[in-house]
């Protein structure tokens, strides 16, 4: 008897339009207006594509793993923007220097962010949800490591909350969220040289093209 449960169909969209989109309008908003920087989305996306090498059940369903790579940031978008119309910034997009104190003056936007970067939303909505829409497992993997990864680079104010809401916070050791751009450019070009060399060792083992988006 066939499963009533929904499966999720996968965008036609490529992986690499949406990445090149997302760098494409970082350079365009650095060099537009001095010295914007904000959460580098574009590292996340990125490790979700490396995930996706070494799930066989994520072939032809890499956008739900990118996807869920840069998921736990989806609700500083309004708040980007929020920020971003109190200081008259340039589109709206808050700078660095906007956040500090902004989890006080918006604690309803602050306990959104804390929400979907704890382990325990994880667990009870986040890896159901994976279930229910029969996504590849690594969709949930890459959450979860998002939300480490952020654990490491953020500090202080917006140091994670890995159990909100029990307040409980690691501190990390740098703020990397905050780096300038050319900063973040050396991470994105590691991280594509892994992609480069994982999808040429994809392609030479299995005699195909390699895992596709």
């Amino acid at each position: 008897m066939r499963s009533s449960r929904p499966t999720l169909i996968t965008p036609s969209e490529p992986f690499w339009a949406l990445a090149t989109l997302f760098a494409g309008a970082r350079f365009y908003l650095f060099f537009w207006s001095d010295n914007i920087y904000y959460m580098d989305i574009v590292s996340h996306a990125l490790i979700g594509k490396i995930f996706c090498f070494f799930d066989k059940k994520a072939e032809g369903k890499n956008f739900w793993v990118v996807l869920f790579s840069i998921m736990p940031d989806f609700v500083l978008i309004p708040f980007y923007i929020v920020l971003g119309k109190e200081y008259g910034r340039t589109f709206w997009i808050a700078q660095n220097v906007d956040w500090a104190g902004a989890s006080i003056t918006h604690p309803a936007l602050t306990q959104l962010y804390n929400i979907t970067h704890s382990l325990l939303f994880a667990l009870i909505i986040i890896l159901p949800a994976v279930f229910y829409f029969k996504l590849p497992k690594s969709a949930f993997f890459v959450y979860i490591f998002h939300i480490i990864a952020d654990i490491l680079t953020h500090t202080g104010e917006w140091a994670i909350q890995i159990f909100y809401p029990f307040k409980f916070t690691i501190a990390g050791f740098s703020d990397a969220w905050a780096w300038p751009l050319p900063l973040m450019a050396i991470s994105w070009l590691v991280l594509l040289l892994i992609i480069f060399y994982l999808s040429k060792f994809s392609n030479k083992k299995n005699g195909i093209p390699g895992n596709k988006s």
